[in-house]
């Protein structure tokens, strides 16, 4: 009797120590769900110290740590910081994808500028300054404003080298005072019709260095006062179309608009109105 009960003692022992040592195997075998937390939580901070120019690399980063089940499960809140980190990353990829499209082609037309005349200058600056309004907040930034650059240097040499040109020419030869002022009339008007107000400035000025009898000058601020009124009427158009641009939802095509068009009113007061309506459509 006393051998039986011993026994089913010790039956009852084993069953208790097997049950238990499943347990412990079971318990084992679940997730450390403060392990999974730490480890989302060392994932998120290497994701975002990531730099900007990196968009599709941390784009694709977050799109991985997304698929592990593990964080849904076990790292709620974290995984809830991560979609919504990566909504903004999706869309600043996105961004990428489309700079990678646009800006190498300007950036290789923009290797050699020799032999451009104004109006290629010009329209590559145009150019420039609308993919840089457009993809100044991706990797191609710092491409982009080294590009403007030297057009724009380009382009001041371009109309250097004519202004002194067309000086020599006139200190050279008597008599061709009113002819050069023909030719400062067509250069203008072409840079009216461009608008280059800034440009057309400077020919006056350029051209008023030179010995005038009194009839040349009166026709030079006769000239000035021309632009002058020209560069504020195109000023309130431009305002004005940026302003519906902005209205029908297109703020994008109206910062372009307003980037593109700037650098012809340097120097006079519109470009503050200018200035003024692009730091307010950018988004900060």
């Amino acid at each position: 009797m006393a051998q039986k009960q011993h026994a089913r003692l010790t039956a009852v022992g084993l069953g208790l120590a097997l049950v238990i040592g499943v347990l412990v195997v079971v318990h084992s075998l679940q997730p450390d769900a403060d392990a999974i937390k730490a480890d989302l939580q060392k994932k998120l901070a290497e994701l975002e110290a990531l730099p900007p120019e990196q968009a599709l690399l941390k784009d694709a980063r977050a799109e991985e740590l997304l698929a592990v089940e593990d964080y849904s499960i076990h790292a709620k809140a974290l995984r809830l910081k991560l979609e919504r980190l990566h909504a903004g990353l999706h869309e600043a990829a996105t961004r990428d994808r489309a700079a990678a499209k646009e800006v190498p082609p300007f950036l290789a037309r923009c290797r050699n500028l020799q032999g451009l005349a104004i109006k290629e200058l010009d329209l590559r600056a145009g150019e420039g300054r609308s993919l840089l309004a457009s993809h100044g907040g991706t990797r191609f930034k710092s491409s982009l404003q080294e590009a403007l650059h030297e057009v724009e240097k380009r382009r001041e040499e371009w109309l250097r080298n004519q202004q002194e040109e067309l000086k020599r020419i006139l200190q050279q030869e008597d008599g061709t005072l009113l002819q050069g002022f023909v030719e400062l009339q067509r250069q203008l008007h072409a840079d009216l019709k461009q608008g280059r107000f800034s440009d057309a400035l400077k020919r006056i000025e350029t051209f008023e260095t030179l010995k005038l009898d009194a009839e040349l000058k009166l026709k030079c601020r006769e000239q000035r006062d021309y632009v002058t009124r020209s560069e504020r009427s195109a000023a309130a158009k431009l305002l004005q179309r940026a302003r519906s641009l902005e209205e029908e939802g297109n703020a994008a095509d109206a910062v372009r608009a307003l980037e593109t068009a700037l650098p012809g009113y340097k120097g006079f007061p519109e470009a503050e109105g200018i200035e003024a309506a692009l730091r307010r459509l950018k988004p900060r």
